[in-house]
């Protein structure tokens, strides 16, 4: 594992743990860096804020990057994807409460979307135009919005049968353009998104 998802890891197993006895709201940044041995310098050279560092977690829950060289998105790592975040589902109610939910969206959208666009990319030899970016905007806030649903009990559905819909609702060019893109981790840090000016928010000790 790379020194830098070790040390993001010792912040999520902290916020973990302080979770069993507080809410997110009440925890803050010197809270975590105190619980890890850490000092909040080192965790704002990793995060913006809790809510990333929450974000982080729920993408590595969600995608399985952790301790992986190659991730793919095909509709069959997606299966994979839904059992494994079905097991932390529990968690995700009680850590990212429907008040809190705005918090969080905005790290999970960009990220996602950064994703979803580099395969589009790779797949056409070219840069998305407007219209497709536009697209996969629509596309995702649908799904992470179906995730936040699902996760809180709205919709009953398996994590399979829950990622059958997916599968079904993404546009066919796009399910081709990620079937077919190879990611790396280093790749993948929500700090790189082009749409992280777009959050909202001031770096502080909430």
């Amino acid at each position: 594992m790379l020194f830098k998802e070790r040390t993001k890891s010792l912040f999520a197993d902290a916020l973990t743990r302080l979770l069993e006895n507080k809410s997110l709201d009440k925890i803050r940044v010197l809270d975590m860096a105190k619980e890890c041995g850490a000092t909040p310098q080192t965790f704002y050279y990793h995060f913006h804020d809790k809510y990333e560092l929450l974000a982080w977690m729920f993408l590595r829950d969600f995608m399985g990057f952790m301790g992986l060289s190659r991730i793919t998105l095909s509709a069959q790592r997606l299966t994979a994807m839904m059992q494994e975040l079905e097991e932390k589902r529990g968690f995700y109610q009680k850590a990212l409460p429907e008040e809190l939910i705005p918090q969080v969206y905005p790290y999970v959208a960009a990220f996602m979307e950064q994703v979803t666009e580099k395969a589009l990319t790779q797949q056409k030899g070219a840069e998305a135009s407007l219209e497709e970016r536009l697209d996969i905007r629509y596309h995702i806030y649908g799904t992470i919005g179906l995730l936040a649903d699902w996760i809180h009990g709205r919709i009953p559905l398996s994590a399979a049968e829950l990622q059958q819909v997916f599968t079904a609702h993404t546009p066919a060019e796009l399910q081709a353009a990620l079937d077919n893109t190879v990611y790396f981790p280093g790749d993948l840090a929500l700090n790189k998104s082009k749409n992280k000016k777009e959050i909202e928010g001031k770096r502080g000790n909430k």
